[in-house]
Formats: C-alpha cells, sequence, structure tokens
C-alpha cells in the first residue's frame, strides 16, 4: 500500500509538471506569434484563430478536473463586458470579435494555475521580440515588431518590470542571464523614442528597487533628519526637472495631447453618467473638435487638431464611453487586483502587480487598451494575477461543468466557423482591391461578399468608394455614413461632397466641404473643395472669399499639393477680383 500510494503521489506529481509545461508553453506561443502575424493578409483571422485556440487548449484541463467551478469578481465582469459588448452590435467593427476572444482569454487564463517559468518564458519573449524590433525594422524611431513605435514601446514597457524584479531576486548567475535580457529591453525602448515607456521603465525600476534591494532599505534606515532635509529636496528636483525635459521632448506632440484631453473632458461633461456607448470615441470626438473650435476660433491649439482616433488617456476615453460607472467599475477592478494576497507565490504576483503599476502609468498618457497587441499583454498579465485570487463569490457543481462545457463549445465552433467565412471574404476583397479590373466587376464581388464584412470599417469605405466610382453616389454616401459611425474623419466628409456635387446637390456639398474644415481647420484640401464648387456653380463672391482664404492659409505641413492649390487660389483672385 505504501508503495502504490508513494507511485500514485509521484505519478500525480509527475502528471501536475507535465500540465504545467504544456499550459505554460501553449500560452508562450500565443505571446510570441501573435505580434508576428501580419496584419495586412489574411493572416489577421489566424490571431483570432490562435486565441480562441488558446482558451480552449487552457480551460478544458480545468473544467474537466474540477469538481466546482469557484464564480470569482472578475467572472462578473467577463459576463458584464460580453453582454455590453453584444448590445452594442450597430457599433462593432472588425476587432471587436478580437476584443471578446480576450475576454474568453482572460477567463481562461484566471483559472489556470501558473508557476514562475511563464514569468522568465515571457520575459525572453520580449527580449526575442525587442532584438527583432531593432534587427528588422531599424528606422528613427524605431517602428518594432509591432509596426508602430509607440506601441513596440509600450509592449516591451508592460513586460519589463518582470525581468527587472526578477534581476533583484535571483541569485548571481540568474541576475546575469536577467540583465542579459534587459539590455535589448532597454535599448529598444529608448529607441522608439516613447515618452511613455521610458518613464514608466523609470519610474517601475525605481519604485522595485526601493522595495526589493535590502542594502537600499537599511540604508534608508539610516538616514538621519539633517541628511533627508539636504538629500530631499535634490532628489524632488532632479524628478521635476527629468520629467520636464522628457515631456517636452516633442512640445507640439504635448500641445496636441492637450487639446485631446481638453475636447474628451467637455464629452464627458455632456454624457457623465454612462458616456456615448462601445467604440463611439472615433466617431464622437471629431464634432466635439468642431464646436470646441467654433467657441475659439483664435485657439493656439488650431494648428494640433487632427482626425484623432485615441483619447490618449484611458482615464479620460473611458470616461467618453463608458462615463462615470465605466470609470469607477475599472478602479474597483484594479484596486481589486491589487489586494491579491498570497504569500505562497509572492514571486509570481509581485511582478505582476508591477506590471498593472506599469499599465496604470502607460494609460495616463497613451492608448495600450485600443490595440490588439498591447491588449493581449494587459489580459495575460491580469488574467495570471487574478488566477491566483482565492476571493470567491460562489461555486456550482460538477453538474454545471457540462452545461458550461457544451456552451463554450458551441460558442467556440460559431467564432471559428464565422472566422473562417470572414477571412475567406476578406481575402476575396484583397485580391479584387489589388487586381486591375473594372470597377463595375469590383462593385459586383463587393456585393456578394459585403454581409460577412459588414463590421469592417476599411472595406465599407472602399466599398463607398467603389460605388462613387460607378456613378451610384447616392448609394455611396449611405455607405459613407456607415463609415462615420466608426471613422469620423474630414476625408470622408469632403467624399460625401463629392457625390452631393456629382448629384447637383449643391447645398449638401457646400455643408460637407465646411463641415470638414471645421472638424479640423488647419487642413486647406475642403477649402479648396469649397472653392471648385463655387467655380462650378458660378457663385463669384463667395469664390473669392474662398480662394483669398486659402491664399492667407498658414500651410500646417507644406507640400507640392498645397503649393499648386495656393497658385490656383491666387490665379482666381487675379482673374476674378477686378
Amino acid at each position: 500500500k505504501i508503495i502504490l500510494f508513494s507511485m500514485r503521489k509521484r505519478f500525480n506529481f509527475q502528471q501536475k509538471q507535465n500540465t504545467e509545461i504544456f499550459t505554460n508553453l501553449t500560452l508562450a506561443s500565443l505571446l510570441f506569434l501573435f505580434p508576428l502575424i501580419s496584419n495586412r493578409t489574411n493572416y489577421i483571422y489566424i490571431k483570432e484563430i490562435l486565441v480562441f485556440s488558446t482558451c480552449a487548449i487552457l480551460i478544458l484541463p480545468h473544467l474537466l478536473s474540477k469538481n466546482k467551478i469557484h464564480i470569482q469578481i472578475y467572472d462578473i465582469y467577463i459576463i458584464i463586458g460580453i453582454v455590453y459588448i453584444t448590445s452594442h452590435i450597430n457599433n462593432w467593427e472588425k476587432d471587436t470579435y478580437t476584443i471578446i476572444s480576450y475576454l474568453i482569454l482572460f477567463y481562461s487564463i484566471s483559472k489556470t494555475k501558473w508557476n514562475i517559468n511563464i514569468l522568465r518564458l515571457i520575459i525572453s519573449i520580449s527580449t526575442i521580440h525587442a532584438v527583432m524590433s531593432i534587427v528588422n525594422n531599424y528606422t528613427m524611431p524605431l517602428i518594432g515588431i509591432m509596426g508602430n513605435s509607440g506601441i513596440t514601446g509600450i509592449y516591451l514597457a508592460i513586460t519589463y518590470p518582470i525581468g527587472f524584479y526578477l534581476l533583484l531576486n535571483s541569485n548571481t548567475i540568474h541576475k546575469i542571464i536577467f540583465g542579459i535580457l534587459l539590455l535589448p529591453i532597454i535599448l529598444t525602448i529608448f529607441l522608439t523614442d516613447s515618452r511613455n515607456g521610458i518613464l514608466s521603465v523609470l519610474t517601475c525600476s525605481i519604485l522595485i528597487y526601493c522595495n526589493n534591494s535590502n542594502s537600499f532599505i537599511e540604508y534608508i534606515k539610516k538616514i538621519n533628519l539633517k541628511q533627508s532635509i539636504i538629500f530631499a529636496p535634490i532628489i524632488i528636483l532632479l524628478s521635476i526637472f527629468s520629467l520636464y525635459n522628457l515631456i517636452n521632448h516633442r512640445k507640439d506632440s504635448v500641445d496636441g495631447r492637450i487639446l485631446i484631453y481638453k475636447i474628451t473632458t467637455n464629452m464627458i461633461f455632456n454624457r457623465p453618467i454612462s458616456g456615448f456607448g462601445y467604440n463611439t470615441f472615433y466617431s464622437i470626438y471629431p464634432e466635439y473638435q468642431m464646436t470646441y473650435f467654433k467657441k475659439n476660433p483664435d485657439s493656439k491649439y488650431i494648428k494640433f487638431a487632427d482626425n484623432t482616433k485615441y483619447g490618449f488617456n484611458e482615464i479620460l476615453q473611458i470616461g467618453a464611453e463608458y462615463g462615470i460607472i465605466g470609470i469607477i467599475l475599472t478602479f474597483v477592478f484594479t484596486i481589486y487586483l491589487f489586494t491579491i494576497k498570497n504569500e505562497k507565490n509572492k514571486f509570481i504576483v509581485s511582478p505582476v502587480k508591477y506590471t498593472i503599476l506599469s499599465i496604470f502609468l502607460l494609460s495616463l498618457f497613451s492608448y495600450p487598451l485600443r490595440r490588439v497587441e498591447t491588449l493581449l499583454t494587459i489580459t495575460t498579465f491580469t488574467g495570471i494575477l487574478a488566477s491566483f485570487d482565492k476571493r470567491f463569490l460562489l461555486s456550482f457543481n460538477r453538474t454545471h461543468h457540462k452545461l458550461i462545457i457544451i456552451s463554450l463549445a458551441i460558442c467556440y465552433f460559431e467564432i471559428i466557423n464565422t472566422t473562417i467565412n470572414r477571412n475567406y471574404a476578406y481575402t476575396i476583397w484583397q485580391q479584387s482591391k489589388k487586381a486591375s479590373k473594372p470597377d463595375k466587376e469590383k462593385l459586383l464581388i463587393y456585393n456578394s461578399i459585403e454581409d460577412k464584412l459588414k463590421y469592417d470599417t476599411l472595406f465599407l469605405y472602399d466599398y463607398a468608394v467603389i460605388l462613387s466610382n460607378c456613378n451610384k453616389n447616392e448609394e455611396s454616401n449611405i455607405y459613407f455614413e456607415k463609415v462615420l459611425k466608426h471613422m469620423n474623419t474630414s476625408f470622408i466628409w469632403i467624399l460625401k461632397g463629392n457625390n452631393y456635387k456629382n448629384t447637383n446637390n449643391f447645398n449638401n456639398a457646400q455643408n460637407c466641404y465646411i463641415h470638414a474644415f471645421k472638424m479640423v481647420p488647419n487642413r486647406i484640401f475642403p477649402l479648396y473643395q469649397l472653392m471648385l464648387l463655387y467655380k462650378e456653380y458660378d457663385k463669384k463672391n463667395e469664390m473669392i472669399k474662398t480662394a483669398k482664404l486659402i491664399k492667407d492659409f498658414k500651410i500646417k505641413i507644406p507640400s507640392y499639393t498645397t503649393l499648386k492649390i495656393k497658385e490656383e487660389a491666387n490665379e482666381i483672385i487675379s482673374i476674378y477680383n477686378k
């Protein structure tokens, strides 16, 4: 009996180890492969299949092996998130499927057991990505593996605290290993010129070092009042000086964000409780920007206006889209994560908490929750941290396991089927888009795949353009209206104006061009279209007035096109202004 018990115990231990290795490698594979899959081809849909497959692999062992399923506060958040998103289906776009898959991935990760090896794997993957960013994508600033310098910097800044914490809490050999792993990450962050990434790295480094360096803690204890009076002001002044130089490194960028914060705050004040709804920022913000400049026509921020997609502050953007309710729910979720206590797994829980701090810091000046690349990393770390929380709200017995497994299986196969169909339609769209076919032939193809790509904003935009090229101007504007619900830019208003002009609808064309100019008042092209409209309809006075505006217009970024526009305006003034 003793021998059998010992063998069974050894077998269970070996099985547990094998399961942990398998789950670690599964999640690590997802994190490694996801950024490498190109966004410019139909492989984009492989990302969704990859995430859902990872979910299935991680969650099935948990559901099959447990006698009870424990419900935590995080599970309530997942249900709220899925219900909220599905109830706002009109605001969906192609990334919505990925976001839903992340909610399920979070659930899968939070129900899986993790060990320190997953953190070692993650920091190793980040190092590989950093090296690949330097070797394969070298530019100044460094664009990196994510195809965007800011996003690459943010991604690496989120994972950095893991490596630094492990470096301080390891033996000499491991310190050397983690030091080597961190060097490419730090170098890449600085090469991306990401101020948010640099600020996060510096802040987390100081806090981790202060909390985990015994020599530093002992030194602090020995400091007397006189030394404190001398050193404290010096440290404060150096910190303020460093922060000031970091912020003013690209002053125009800072002023642009101040404008965005002002306008986003106005949005929150108008809808303070529940906000404008899921995925509405890009469609609503430009209208508020137009109102802001209408009230402040001489604002110094006019030259920083743009077709803004992100709020560059996650708290403000959450407030604009989900109101105070959304902000409160976010803070409760974050605080709940920070209050997780697990001394047994301190060396996993503590470094992951620092990554949550890094995410918070990055969220103050950037948009890590808006890009699927960084959102995957955030989902991973929050899920790992939640897996060590032992606070349960209620439990279900084994009878309910089957229902959950069946529900997840149906959901999984339905999503995979939908993804494959969208992938097929996406491939056809891209092939026909690149092919040298007549627009009428392309239109027939677009008609056949429209239903499968109805949440892809870029497809709807392309569809509207093809309709316009085929002289279906009224139908084209119907699709431009759909696009504006997700991507409200001045250029789309110009295209709408062109459609109205082609159908001899002068008033609506004029309104569209004026609207486009007021949205982004530092762009000259809407004025140019307005001038041409007045010329075509022989509105001499309005034409000359607009031409003078173009003549005196201060160009944000001079180019050959803007030079020719000004020349044409000057020619009109010289001919007609007599």
